[in-house]
């Protein structure tokens, strides 16, 4: 019972469990052990039709956040400059306002001590490292591709953000469009999932196990593996066990017919099997 419970699509633990209710003389109970290893047998590897490849949508790649510490030579606007503006004369409470990435100091070129100029600040190692760190945690996170994983980080780069030591609001916003990708493709991908399942299951459903297992196949040519690969042989050994078994059961039982029919559909697929032979002569010996 515990090993059904650990492994229940075992065929293998189905039919042993068979042959134990037989010996014990639980003969309901073997019937319905075999009819579950069937049940798992259909479900046995088959060649059928290749697996699709797997494929990373293109659209899928993270995008290469945004590193405000940074800025490439190449990327320079032509004409941009560290500074905006020079002020001569007046104490410090006299110089105008500035934009928040720009600050006043002392012109050293100017020889008087009054001359200001306005510099774009320079952020502490302390505080570019930081933003590093977090840029870079954001970036590695992207790369696991799971929009759960990515939304749970955004909630803490945020808050980075606005303590001035976190990734770019640009960095944000390229990382909130990804995760709206990937939403979006899981979403495709569980419907494409569903689909896949629901084609699996009508051809589970539809799939004949007697016929595949035959000794001799009709018609057209038959796709999966060829009689004697192991998949096959060992299938078919233990799908004849089975029937065995429940043929036995049934005999027990009374009920000769239904244990000559399952006694049929062994020697269908092991036309050489002595032990069905003989019990099929003993039930029908008018039509030995």
């Amino acid at each position: 019972e515990e090993a059904c419970q650990t492994d229940p699509r075992s065929a293998v633990i189905y039919a042993n469990r068979s042959f134990t209710q037989l010996k014990a003389e639980q003969y309901e109970a073997c019937l319905k052990d075999g009819e579950e290893a069937l049940a798992c047998l259909k479900q046995w590897p088959t060649a059928r039709k290749p697996p699709k490849p797997p494929a990373q949508p293109a659209h899928l790649d993270p995008p290469f956040l945004d590193d405000p510490t940074f800025k490439h030579p190449d990327e320079q606007k032509q004409g941009e400059v560290d500074w905006l503006m020079k002020h001569g004369g007046g104490s410090w409470k006299d110089l105008p306002s500035l934009p928040p990435e720009y600050e006043w100091v002392k012109d050293a070129a100017e020889k008087s001590g009054d001359a200001w100029i306005a510099i774009r600040k320079k952020m502490p190692k302390a505080t570019i490292d930081a933003i590093r760190r977090a840029t870079t945690k954001l970036q590695d996170v992207l790369y696991t591709r799971n929009s759960k994983i990515v939304r749970e980080h955004l909630i803490v780069a945020i808050e980075e953000n606005k303590a001035g030591e976190g990734p770019s609001n640009k960095a944000i916003r390229q990382s909130e469009e990804f995760a709206e990708k990937l939403e979006v493709h899981e979403k495709e991908r569980a419907l494409e999932l569903e689909k896949e399942l629901e084609e699996a299951r009508v051809e589970l459903e539809d799939y004949d196990l007697d016929a595949a297992l035959a000794a001799t196949k009709s018609g057209m040519a038959q796709a999966g593996f060829g009689r004697n690969h192991p998949v096959e042989r060992t299938k078919r050994r233990l799908f004849v066990k089975v029937l065995l078994r429940r043929a036995r059961a049934l005999e027990a039982l009374g009920q000769k017919e239904a244990a000559a029919e399952e006694l049929q559909r062994a020697l269908r697929a092991e036309p050489t099997n002595e032990e069905g032979w003989t019990s099929y002569h003993r039930l029908c010996p008018k039509q030995s």
